[in-house]
């Protein structure tokens, strides 16, 4: 009788390492989207409270100038923060697929893992339950002689 494959074991043991892997990018990149959207929420805001801060008070042209070129530098700056959250959202679309199929080449491993064991363990509970039933008969026909 011929004990599962180890090779099953151990498909099992590195899809397993493959899915923690995947799972574990995925979980950091969401985290940096996140991270990302809470700084583009707080670039939107410094332009608005710019303009609170400076409603009804008097400025000099060089003045305004200033806070026109800040203001446009942070528009600039909100923009190419949309541009990498864009791609930021694509590339955790990405790994959240790609934990997806590692999951699900996990979960083929160990069914065929599973599969294997149970095979194994029926194979040999039929030859115990024989040799038993052997024993038995053996018995009885010492007691037939008797």
């Amino acid at each position: 009788m011929k004990r599962p494959s180890k090779v099953l074991k151990t498909l099992l043991w590195v899809r397993e390492l493959k899915e923690s892997q995947a799972q574990q990018e995925y979980i950091r990149a969401e985290q940096a989207l996140l991270e990302l959207k809470e700084m583009l929420k707080d670039i939107a805001q410094k332009p608005k409270e710019i303009f609170n801060e400076i409603e009804g008070k008097t400025f000099s042209g060089s003045e305004i100038k200033v806070f026109y070129q800040h203001v446009e530098q942070l528009l600039a700056e909100k923009e190419k923060i949309e541009g990498i959250l864009e791609r930021k959202n694509q590339e955790v679309e990405n790994l959240r697929r790609k934990a997806v199929a590692a999951y699900q080449k996990r979960r083929v491993a160990e069914v065929l893992w599973t599969r294997a064991k149970e095979k194994y363990l029926k194979k040999l509970m039929e030859e115990e339950m024989k040799t038993i039933e052997d024993i038995v008969i053996v018995r009885g026909r010492r007691h037939e002689n008797f």
